[in-house]
Order: structure tokens, then C-alpha cells, then sequence
């Protein structure tokens, strides 16, 4: 069984941080968006197996709060998980921790599933 949390590993490369060598929110905000969709495709409800019904995610909001910034080199631990999921929307959390679990930050996202024809919301 799959779990329900997806827990990815990142290292944060020299090139993507700033003048002091810390991570970016730009930075923060992708590793969102590929720990999304590499846990909705392992699970069978990401980008392939909507593409197949004609659907797609889009997100529609995206709250982030960072309590601090990784440096440059660090690995940090990037989880994820499906909060709710109502008629139109699909909430999913995201938190942002060091190796050791200590908390850097956590995100909240809400996504809605589109026909891709007609680019309207649909719950199924």
C-alpha cells in the first residue's frame, strides 16, 4: 500500500540561492510544484491520468510561510499530502524540513481540475 504522505529528498544547488547563499521563494515555490505532481503520478491521479480523460490540475491558490531559508548545499526533506478534496477543489499541505526534522517552513495549495476543452472546473 502506498502511503499517503510523499516524502522527497532535495539538495539545495549554489546557483539557485541569493547573495547570502540561502534558498529563494522561487526556489521553495518549485520544489512545490514537482513534490505535487510527482505524488498525485505515483498515485494515479497526476498528470497522465488525467491527460487520458482530457483533465488537468491547475492550481488556484498558494500560501507559503518560511520560518527559515535552507543554505546552500543542504538537503532538505520536502513532504506532502492530500488534505481534502471536495466537489471542486483539492487542498493538498506541504512542509519543508531538515533531515534531522527540524521545521523550515510549510505551504498550502489549492488545486481544481479543469476539462481541458472547455478549460471549466468539473468533479470528475
Amino acid at each position: 500500500m502506498t502511503s499517503l504522505i510523499g516524502i522527497y529528498l532535495f539538495t539545495i544547488d549554489a546557483y539557485v540561492t541569493d547573495f547570502r547563499g540561502k534558498a529563494t521563494l522561487p526556489l521553495m515555490s518549485s520544489f512545490i510544484l514537482q513534490v505535487a505532481t510527482k505524488h498525485a503520478e505515483e498515485r494515479g491521479f497526476g498528470y497522465s491520468a488525467m491527460n487520458k480523460i482530457d483533465r488537468a490540475w491547475v492550481l488556484s491558490r498558494l500560501v507559503i510561510e518560511m520560518f527559515e531559508y535552507p543554505y546552500k548545499d543542504a538537503e532538505i526533506i520536502v513532504k506532502t499530502w492530500v488534505a481534502d478534496v471536495n466537489k471542486f477543489f483539492t487542498e493538498r499541505c506541504i512542509s519543508f524540513e531538515t533531515p534531522e526534522g527540524k521545521q523550515l517552513g510549510f505551504a498550502r495549495t489549492v488545486w481544481a481540475a479543469i476539462v481541458m476543452e472547455t478549460r471549466r472546473p468539473t468533479n470528475g
